[in-house]
């Protein structure tokens, strides 16, 4: 008999002590390959009820993101906006308690490239309010800020289309033709259909694309329309990106850049 119960102890020592190499070598393969996690900068609190701070928020540039490691979801306090990609994206705040599943915190995470482009995964609200993966290849220097960014357009239910390399398509027209989330070097696009390039030739007005004739009107309402009262302008601006609503003359309002 005790025999049997020392056996059954060292089988499980065994079993753990094999769940705990298995855990250090996958984390040790994720710092060798220079990813990046949300836990690198906003780690889940060993305490229920402990704060951490996050370095951008929608309204007031910080935030006290209370995420409890103990539960099976992450719980974030936040503000929430009701943003979903509807002509009243840039409604107000409102303050509210979001929960974040593990799985969904866990998403959020970026690896760093040996020429100076980052890939940062992330989940969105897609264009039928569903769940789905995006992916941004952008500056490393940008990549931890959009992966905050990203972070609190998911916690809002900010919605896109599809957020993917530019590559992926035929011409960067044909990605804005698609309304396609996407970054070249330090400039993010955002939902480019309904926010459209506009230039001046005379008294022609050149839209790219040109199908979003419809969206160079800015005092209608549509879809996806980003204006200064929009969220994500709200946290682009704070993160230190010029929204290219705001040149003179020639305006790209799906433009954000450094």
């Amino acid at each position: 008999m005790d025999n049997n119960i020392d056996n059954k102890k060292v089988i499980q020592m065994v079993v753990i002590i094999g769940i705990l190499c298995l855990f250090v070598g996958i984390v040790t393969r994720i710092r060798n390959n220079n990813l990046k996690t949300l836990a690198d900068y906003e780690a889940p609190s060993q305490t229920a009820g402990t704060t951490t701070d996050s370095t951008i928020d929608g309204t007031t540039g910080s935030s006290s993101d209370d995420i409890d490691s103990n539960s099976e979801s992450t719980e974030i306090t936040g503000s929430e906006d009701t943003i979903s990609g509807s002509s009243d994206s840039g409604a107000a705040a409102n303050t509210s308690t979001i929960e974040i599943s593990t799985e969904e915190y866990d998403a959020f995470y970026y690896v760093e490239g040996a020429d100076g482009i980052s890939t940062v995964y992330l989940l969105y609200y897609n264009n039928l309010h569903e769940v789905a993966n995006g992916t941004l290849e952008c500056s490393s220097d940008d990549a931890y800020e959009l992966m905050l960014v990203f972070y609190k357009l998911y916690k809002n239910h900010y919605e896109f289309t599809s957020i993917t390399p530019v590559n992926e398509f035929e011409s960067e027209e044909a990605a804005r033709l698609a309304n396609n989330t996407y970054c070249i070097g330090t400039k993010l696009i955002i939902n480019p259909y309904y926010n459209p390039s506009i230039t001046y030739e005379n008294d022609t007005i050149i839209c790219i694309p040109s199908e979003s004739d419809a969206y160079t009107d800015r005092t209608s309402d549509f879809p996806y329309k980003i204006t200064a009262d929009d969220y994500a302008y709200s946290l682009l601006t704070e993160a230190g990106y010029y929204w290219g609503g705001n040149r003179n003359g020639s305006k790209d309002y799906a433009s954000f850049e450094k």
